[in-house]
């Protein structure tokens, strides 16, 4: 054990050093390297969206099944034609509850030419027979007088 008071301070000074040593291997960034960064981050999100096109009411499409149900459209994107690929995401909220929207597009999409690649009580994947993919995804809503949310991401391949 250490025996007198100057020996800790010692001991105590030593740590201070080896402390004090390390701080720079734990310090922030420059300023300016992050400011690159964010810069570079924002340019490359700039440059991945910049064919989305937002949506004011939804898309339809002939081989999509549209919900009969009480529904309101929230938002959604559309990104055209690009490289054969036509992407598209909606939101929706819907007064029925989540499952008769998931057993509607169940029953809806299996009897128009698309197969489930899998489904469960919130999600359906299915391909239809010109490639084209679909995937919803419902959930109980948290807003007055809905019952459930769903969004639709639809992949509309060009042949």
């Amino acid at each position: 054990m250490l025996k007198n008071s100057r020996q800790k301070r010692q001991v105590l000074f030593c740590f201070s050093l080896i402390l004090c040593s390390q701080l720079p291997l734990y310090a922030a960034p420059a300023p300016s390297d992050y400011q690159q960064k964010l810069k570079e981050g924002m340019k490359r999100r700039q440059e991945i969206l910049k064919d989305f096109r937002s949506l004011k009411e939804p898309v339809t499409f002939d081989d999509l099944p549209t919900f009969n149900g009480h529904t309101q459209f929230v938002h959604g994107f559309l990104e055209p034609n690009k490289n054969g690929v036509s992407t598209c995401e909606m939101q929706f909220l819907a007064q029925e509850d989540p499952q008769t929207v998931v057993s509607f597009y169940k029953d809806a999409l299996s009897s128009n030419n698309w197969k489930i690649s899998y489904a469960n009580q919130h999600t359906i994947s299915a391909r239809h027979g010109k490639g084209h993919m679909c995937n919803i995804n419902v959930n109980e809503s948290r807003m007055p007088k809905t019952k459930s949310r769903f969004t639709i991401d639809y992949r509309q391949i060009e042949r």
